[in-house]
């Protein structure tokens, strides 16, 4: 009897998902068991509310979107004052409106909202976009996370997180190695 583990994911971002453990004992056989009653992948925008104003990167944003309230240093409040018209607070939730990186789409129906991630919550995401996603490389992580979330240092994060991710070093081939090369033996005359 052969046994292999998929793991399948039915995922809304926003939303709880569940995970399936499919358990194959012969190769007709397939049962599906639950591996848990309903786990959260993704953290949920509550979890965000929660963790946004505590967190160093977004917490002047956040406290100038709801209050109005500028920081003390002149320098600073200045940055603030111009780069809030990027940012939208709704339902104590903050976002990032940007527009996509492509000369085909027309720029009014071309905003995205990303979502502020927290610095807590940033390895959940991470993943939740990676691990639960089937293990994509870093350029389908990245290209996926850039689209609907937003933190300094996003770039950098995803690619350690990747490429030291456990499963792909064991089971993803190496495109990039270079095969070894062949040694000349010197041949020895006969007498």
């Amino acid at each position: 009897p052969c046994e292999s583990t998929v793991n399948r994911i039915i995922n809304d971002l926003h939303k709880s998902a569940v995970c399936l453990n499919f358990v194959y004992s012969t190769e007709e056989d397939i049962i599906p068991t639950p591996q848990s009653s309903n786990p959260t992948i993704l953290p949920t925008l509550d979890d965000v509310r929660r963790e946004l104003p505590l967190c160093a990167d977004f917490a002047d944003m956040f406290v100038y979107m709801s209050t109005g309230c500028l920081p003390q240093d002149d320098t600073a409040a200045r940055s603030l004052v111009m780069q809030s018209p990027d940012y939208l607070l709704e339902d104590g939730v903050l976002y990032r409106l940007t527009t996509r990186r492509t000369k085909k789409l027309e720029r009014l129906s071309s905003y995205i909202k990303q979502l502020c991630v927290p610095t807590k919550l940033r390895p959940d995401v991470a993943k939740g976009i990676h691990d639960f996603n089937c293990h994509p490389g870093f350029d389908r992580t990245y290209a996926t996370c850039r689209l609907r979330y937003h933190w300094p240092g996003m770039y950098k994060m995803l690619h350690e997180y990747v490429m030291t991710c456990e499963v792909c070093q064991r089971v993803k081939r190496q495109f990039s190695a270079r095969p070894v090369p062949t040694l000349h033996v010197p041949v020895a005359p006969p007498w």
